[in-house]
């Protein structure tokens, strides 16, 4: 999980697995939090509690850090810098820079950012 820490290079596999778990996971957080939680008397509450938008946020806030800084040590697979994250500002670019990360080839030999991920 070194790519945490946005320093290196991480392939495409390790790309996709490290945005696949963090975006599933998100989906089953949104989705229980947009559920009726249920009291244990059987009343639906109305508004999700201030325990539930508290983890919402701590979790948002964690996978998007794992999406920025696994984005960022894909583009140092490829040779290019990090701040080429910036593009996911832009609506629907976002898309087509995940796509590019996700199928690019990375650098076969050593760049700048160190050595490429299945030799390190």
């Amino acid at each position: 999980m070194n790519f945490l820490m946005m320093q290196g290079r991480i392939g495409r596999a390790q790309f996709l697995s490290a945005n696949l778990l963090p975006f599933i996971l998100w989906i089953l957080a949104l989705l229980a939090a947009l559920t009726p939680l249920k009291h244990v008397l059987g009343r639906a509450l109305a508004a999700p509690g201030m325990v539930t938008v508290l983890f919402g946020l701590i979790l948002f806030l964690f996978l998007f850090w794992v999406f920025i800084a696994s984005q960022i040590c894909r583009l140092h697979d490829i040779g290019q810098t990090g701040l080429w994250v910036l593009l996911n500002m832009i609506p629907g670019v976002n898309l087509l820079m995940f796509l590019f990360l996700l199928f690019s080839k990375g650098e076969d030999s050593a760049n700048r950012f160190g050595m490429p991920p299945l030799m390190s």
